[in-house]
């Protein structure tokens, strides 16, 4: 516990300014920021849901709070001053955001979530949880029944991703106590996992999987296909047993509250290749960026234009624009005068 607790705290310590965790190159060189696999496939998700939802959340927070009415409208007024005012005001209006949606509870779920995974944990490394609320009791329990599939082989601990650059702690390695059907929302029959077949295990509390998707899929086979890092040490040590399975990974999924705990089975081999696609995306971004959209010049060539001028009234237009700008010169005088002979030549041969 003490060994796991040092290792936590220099993981969530040792991170750049956007949070990612400092991770040393398998040679040893330098520590670069790596992506965190909670997040990793957010590239493949619509969070248009969310995002939605957010917005709501911030506008009924700010209808049922006056101090924070009058705490945004004090934030706002830097927005019109200088870059440093701008980027303070920004960073207050983030903060006063983010106290307008716990004004209507939207973190409780989240908070109850991380509680109920601690206690879940606690239970799974045979110590004592303390006191657990009644209310949370049904939980832990159906937690406990739909837990007894597999022997759990060890808990929160720290991995990384090499080749993807990925790292995080992973909730679960589990084995399977018994052979396991592993079947679709149809009930057909996909896989046929074996006793003792050793895999990664992901608990989840929100309240429906209806929308699990990319990341959490990519989430646990970025697990199954990493390395147990020491971030004290700052180098990569084996598995304590046999590494898990890179063909199926399991979600347990507790919906908090409800008394009500379900198994959700992840192709690990199909998020691979979702993997390599949000691989593909965050390399074109860092390669290309905002690259490909460059500042064009608004300060006209009065040459070029000269010669795609198609009629006289065209370069007469032109002339205009040459003298009000002030680079009419004899130069440009002599090109219009030729330009000028080009457009008319064909008319005066036909008569």
């Amino acid at each position: 516990a003490t060994r796991k607790f040092a290792w936590q705290t220099a993981w969530e310590n040792n991170r750049d300014h956007n949070g990612k965790p400092f991770v040393m190159l398998p040679d040893g060189s330098r520590e670069i920021g790596y992506r965190r696999a909670s997040s990793y496939g957010a590239p493949l998700e619509d969070a248009t849901t969310l995002e939605k939802w957010k917005l709501r959340q911030v506008a009924r927070g700010i209808a049922r709070r006056d101090d924070l009415r009058l705490a945004v409208t004090r934030a706002e007024v830097g927005l019109d001053g200088e870059p440093d005012a701008q980027q303070a005001a920004k960073k207050k209006l983030n903060e006063l955001s983010k106290e307008a949606m716990d004004a209507v509870g939207s973190g409780e779920k989240a908070s109850i979530g991380t509680s109920l995974h601690h206690v879940f944990e606690m239970v799974d490394l045979g110590q004592d949880p303390g006191h657990v609320p009644d209310q949370w009791q049904p939980d832990l329990g159906a937690y406990v029944a739909v837990r007894e599939c597999f022997r759990v082989l060890s808990a929160e601990e720290i991995v990384v991703q090499d080749e993807h650059m990925v790292g995080g702690t992973y909730d679960r390695v589990l084995e399977l106590v018994r052979a396991m059907e592993v079947t679709n929302s149809k009930g057909e029959i996909l896989a046929v996992l074996p006793a003792g077949e050793i895999i990664i295990g992901d608990v989840k509390t929100s309240q429906k999987m209806d929308f699990a998707g990319s990341k959490f899929g990519i989430q646990v086979w970025s697990y199954a296909t990493s390395t147990p890092y020491d971030p004290i040490k700052k180098v990569r040590i084996p598995w304590p047993h046999r590494p898990p399975s890179q063909e199926w990974a399991v979600i347990i999924h507790v919906a908090s509250g409800s008394g009500k705990a379900g198994l959700h089975w992840v192709d690990l081999q199909a998020y691979a290749e979702a993997a390599e696609e949000v691989r593909r995306v965050y390399e074109w971004r860092n390669r290309r960026g905002k690259a490909g959209i460059t500042r064009g010049s608004v300060i006209e060539d009065f040459t070029v234009t000269c010669q795609y001028a198609q009629t006289e009234f065209d370069l007469l237009a032109a002339y205009q624009r040459a003298v009000a700008a002030g680079q009419w010169n004899d130069v440009l005088k002599a090109r219009f005068s030729r330009r000028k002979l080009e457009l008319v030549a064909p008319t005066d041969v036909a008569k």
